[in-house]
């Protein structure tokens, strides 16, 4: 989708990204919850812990836009911006995570 690649067939592709990406995240997302039950209090008076709940939010919101409207299909320029913005989102996902021990 960003150009790299053109010879690998976008479909099969997806699939296995998509599988590798919510294995992935119900991982991470387990695991966060069993953080968060051992300090509630402290995280949610933290900034950072905050506005990653907030980043992950919207990231699922595009996530959802972009797979509702068919974007793997399209390969328009809509498609590579939801994913452009999807990469910076995530990227500030985990800068958030890291920056909760420091608050």
């Amino acid at each position: 989708m960003f150009g790299r690649g053109a010879a690998l067939p976008i479909q099969p592709l997806a699939r296995l990204a998509l599988g590798t990406a919510v294995a992935g995240f119900s991982l991470a997302a387990a695991s966060g919850l069993l953080m968060f039950a051992s300090g509630a209090a402290e995280l949610l008076a933290n900034r950072a812990f905050t506005l990653k709940m907030l980043l992950l939010f919207v990231a699922g919101c595009n996530a959802a836009w972009f797979h509702g409207r068919g974007s793997l299909a399209l390969c328009d320029g809509m498609a590579r911006a939801q994913m452009a913005v999807s990469t910076v989102l995530w990227l500030a996902v985990l800068a958030c995570g890291r920056w909760i021990a420091y608050q």
